[in-house]
């Protein structure tokens, strides 16, 4: 916040002032301003601050910031809103980067057209193209259900998340989900009918009832697990 605040003082001092070099010193409440005599002041005002000025020459003038005239305090909380905001978004933007290509889950919030809102974490809502969606459980596409949703990608401006239910990696990062210590790997899909899964996890009950699990989340979708094979 000191950084942003910091900025917000530059960036609102630069333009009531016309200046184009400026220090700003949060602990002293200082800003340091300098001018190109004459081009960003003229050489009589310049004298006022300097006797010895000659033209072409840089001035630095500090100002208390206790004395900034109510305009640019003004100025100085608006760029400082401005930046807080971009902040916020750089930092939505880096989290939501790190989760594509994972699972996520979300409440349908609507189901249009040729489109799904879906509420994430963060109080976040992504989209669900039509080319997304599972033909055969379209509806389960309503207001109030939850499910999970492959993060296809996540657009910086504006901060927009794509989802999907028909990727061939959702499976197998079910999968990964409820049996987290092994590997699993989907070779093929046939959307909302058959999977084709490999893994490094034996084949027995504990990994059975976790393949029910992802199937019914998949709304029935058949998950066939086979281990992968051994190496030569």
């Amino acid at each position: 916040v000191q950084k942003v605040l910091s900025t917000a003082i530059e960036e609102a001092v630069k333009e009531f002032m016309n200046a184009t070099e400026i220090i700003v010193d949060l602990d002293d409440k200082t800003a340091c301003v300098t001018f190109r005599v004459p081009k960003d002041m003229e050489i009589l005002e310049a004298l006022t601050f300097d006797r010895n000025v000659e033209y072409h020459d840089p001035l630095g003038v500090v100002f208390d910031m206790a004395s900034f005239p109510p305009k640019l305090v003004n100025r100085i909380r608006y760029f400082f809103q401005i930046l807080l905001m971009e902040m916020k978004h750089n930092e939505d933007y880096k989290f939501w980067q790190n989760q594509s290509h994972q699972i996520i889950q979300g409440v349908v919030l609507g189901h249009y057209h040729d489109y799904v809102e879906v509420e994430l974490t963060k109080n976040l809502v992504g989209i669900m193209p039509k080319s997304q969606w599972v033909p055969g459980e379209t509806a389960n596409y309503y207001p109030g259900k939850v499910l999970y949703f492959y993060i296809v990608k996540v657009q910086r401006s504006p901060l927009q998340i794509y989802l999907s239910r028909s990727s061939i990696s959702l499976p197998a990062l079910l999968l990964k989900s409820l049996v987290p210590w092994n590997t699993f790997e989907c070779k093929k899909r046939y959307i909302g009918q058959k999977s084709c899964i490999l893994t490094d996890s034996p084949l027995e009950k504990h990994l059975a009832e976790k393949r029910d699990d992802a199937s019914r989340e998949l709304n029935g979708e058949i998950l066939e697990i086979r281990n992968f094979a051994p190496a030569s």
